[in-house]
Order: structure tokens, then C-alpha cells, then sequence
């Protein structure tokens, strides 16, 4: 990959409680915060609002210019933090950038 890349994705915290931040790291060093909170509808048919209250906006985006960073393999990962600071990582990937 090269240029800008879009990271998105979802997050929801266990037992109900709001993400309040969701982070982003390359090669395990932290190197943004997602734009957590954004719409999407169609989480709620599938996270009830009733179980999961914040399922409607449990959307986030980051644009990871990758320009900044070294060509070759790197590890990306996502993390979110809870309203209680309780952290899970959302998901990670290999990711080639050529630049």
C-alpha cells in the first residue's frame, strides 16, 4: 500500500460500557487516535441497543498516511479503551508499504 490508507472498523466495550478511545499503533508504537463514535445503523441489528447502548455509533475511522513510515512489513494493530481504562485489541494486520 501506499499514500493515505482508511483504517475502519467497529468497537464495543463488554457489559454495556462506552469506548472511549480507540487507538491505532504501527509496529507496536502508538501513532493515532481513530475518530471513534461515528454512525452506523446496522451494528444495532446485531448489538441490540437494549445489550449494547452505544451500538448505533460504534463506528471509527483513521487515515493512516503511509508515506510517513518505512517501506516493508509492518504490524498494525487497533485497540479500544473503555469508560473504566480497560483496553482490547480489535484487530491487527500485516501490512506491505511501498512507497
Amino acid at each position: 500500500m501506499s499514500g493515505p490508507v482508511w483504517v475502519t472498523g467497529w468497537a464495543l466495550a463488554k457489559g454495556g460500557r462506552q469506548v472511549t478511545q480507540v487507538e491505532v499503533r504501527l509496529d507496536s508504537v502508538v501513532i493515532g487516535q481513530a475518530n471513534y463514535g461515528q454512525n452506523w445503523p446496522i451494528l444495532a441489528q446485531f448489538f441490540p441497543v437494549s445489550s449494547y447502548p452505544y451500538s448505533e455509533n460504534a463506528a471509527f475511522t483513521y487515515s493512516l498516511d503511509t508515506t510517513q513510515f518505512t517501506n516493508g512489513q509492518h504490524a498494525l494493530d487497533v485497540l479500544a479503551r473503555d469508560e473504566l481504562g480497560n483496553i482490547a485489541g480489535i484487530g491487527s494486520r500485516y501490512i506491505y508499504i511501498q512507497n
